[in-house]
């Protein structure tokens, strides 16, 4: 992977990778809990199999974006 590094707007860094072939976005790194990894489900090989157990950044959530409200 590439990495990219931003800076958020607590102050913390985030290092977004991508595929250094395609360009695809595939994970993320906040350095306020590196051992954490954000994966994005489009690069799982079965997303179906994936569930859910938490939400970020829910207050900037998305009218159309409808959320499970057992993990908010």
């Amino acid at each position: 992977m590439k990495f990219f590094d931003q800076t958020a707007d607590s102050g913390n860094t985030v290092s977004r990778g991508f595929c250094p072939d395609c360009g695809s976005p595939m994970m993320n790194i906040n350095s306020s809990c590196p051992e954490m990894r954000y994966i994005h489900a489009a690069t799982l090989d079965d997303p179906s199999i994936f569930k859910p157990t938490m939400v970020v950044f829910h207050r900037t959530v998305q009218p159309w974006d409808l959320i499970d409200p057992d993990i908010l």
